[in-house]
C-alpha cells in the first residue's frame, strides 16, 4: 500500500480531493484497474492513512458498449494527466495508454469542451471528436466517430 501512487501523493501533502491514479494491473486480480483514493488526516494534519478502492475499467467498457454510435465509434475516459483510463471501440478495449500528445490537450487550456476533426493515432482514420472536461473530476470524456461514416449520407446525397 505504501508504495502505491496514491499513497505517495498523500505523503507529499494534504490533498482534500479524491486522487485518481494511473491504471495498473492489480496484484491480486491480475486485471486492469485504477485507484480512487481519499487521504485521512490526523488532527494535527499528518497522514493517518487513506481510503482506497480499485475501479475496474471493464465496468465503464460494458456501459460504453451499450451506446450505439455505429461501427467506427470510440469512447474514451481520459485522465487530465494524459493517461487513458478506458477507451472502448466496437472491436477492443484499451487501458493505460499514454495520450499526452493528443489534440485535446492543446485545446484544454482555453476551453472545457469542444469538437474537432483529426487523424486517430490508434487506427490512423479521420475522426470527428467531441469532448468535455469534467469540472469536478480530473477526467476528460471524449467520443469519436469515423468522419466517413458520420458524413456518408451527406456525401451520398451530394453525389446524386
Amino acid at each position: 500500500v505504501a508504495d502505491g501512487e496514491y499513497f505517495q501523493a498523500f505523503r507529499r501533502g494534504d490533498d482534500k480531493q479524491t486522487y485518481f491514479a494511473k491504471p495498473i494491473i492489480g496484484r491480486d486480480t491480475k486485471q486492469w484497474l485504477f485507484h480512487a483514493s481519499r487521504r485521512i488526516s490526523n488532527p494535527d494534519g499528518s497522514l493517518a492513512g487513506a481510503v482506497n478502492i480499485g475501479v475496474e475499467p471493464a465496468y465503464f467498457a460494458a456501459f460504453f458498449r451499450l451506446i450505439d454510435l455505429g461501427d467506427g465509434y470510440g469512447i474514451t475516459l481520459l485522465g487530465k494527466d494524459g493517461y487513458v483510463r478506458i477507451r472502448q471501440t466496437k472491436q477492443r478495449m484499451d487501458v493505460g495508454s499514454d495520450a499526452r500528445g493528443a489534440t485535446v490537450f492543446k485545446l484544454l487550456p482555453t476551453s472545457s469542451a469542444g469538437t474537432y476533426t483529426d487523424v486517430s493515432v490508434v487506427d490512423q482514420t479521420r475522426r470527428i471528436y467531441t469532448w468535455r472536461a469534467m469540472p469536478d473530476f480530473p477526467f476528460i470524456l471524449s467520443v469519436s466517430v469515423l468522419e466517413a461514416e458520420a458524413l456518408a449520407d451527406f456525401y451520398h446525397r451530394k453525389d446524386r
